[in-house]
């Protein structure tokens, strides 16, 4: 999409493309109930200003090299906030796979995200990645893959705090870094 303001996408079915859905600039916006099958993105945050509602959504990536939710590294921080909640994420095929990945490694400034009571299946990666991470909570989820080393991985907290508390996770939840610690990261509980 390109800059929009209060876009609702609900109720969809999307199927066959490289990306399910692509955020490019978006204000308040509203991606609820919808079905999302894709061969590398179901999702693709880039820059959502304000308030993004992610909720209630089967998003499936089904090639490999592939990352169901995927947030790249902005230019510059926002004021945001995205609540990404009561979502199945699967991958049904595919080797090099990753559930949620929030910024890449060498960029930062997507910022501000609550991950929580979700289900992230099947990815031989992680479950959830973060790099650069700052102001994220990630509580309540379920993370099934049984293939990657860690569920959770921190590679670098640039902005705190990163909490992580009350997930139940098959592998690993896990950082790169010990001074993350130091840093803000918060791990609570598997």
């Amino acid at each position: 999409f390109p800059v929009t303001i209060g876009v609702q996408i609900v109720g969809n079915q999307i199927f066959g493309f490289v990306r399910g859905v692509n955020v490019g600039t978006m204000t308040y916006g509203v991606i609820n109930r919808n079905d999302i099958s894709s061969t590398v993105n179901a999702l693709r945050v880039s820059t959502a200003n304000s308030s993004l509602t992610i909720e209630g959504n089967y998003l499936e990536t089904s090639a490999s090299n592939a990352t169901a939710v995927y947030a790249p590294g902005l230019g510059s921080s926002l004021n945001n906030l995205i609540m990404f909640r009561n979502n199945t994420v699967i991958a049904a095929a595919g080797t090099t796979t990753t559930g949620m990945q929030i910024n890449d490694a060498g960029n930062t400034n997507n910022y501000n995200w609550i991950i929580s009571d979700n289900i992230f299946s099947g990815f031989d990666q992680y479950d959830i990645l973060l790099n650069n991470a700052g102001n994220i909570r990630i509580e309540n989820n379920n993370l099934l893959s049984t293939s990657p080393t860690y569920s959770i991985y921190v590679n670098t907290v640039v902005r705190s705090p990163v909490h992580i508390s009350k997930n139940w996770a098959k592998k690993a939840i896990s950082s790169d870094a010990s001074t993350n610690i130091t840093n803000g990261l918060i791990v609570t509980g598997k």
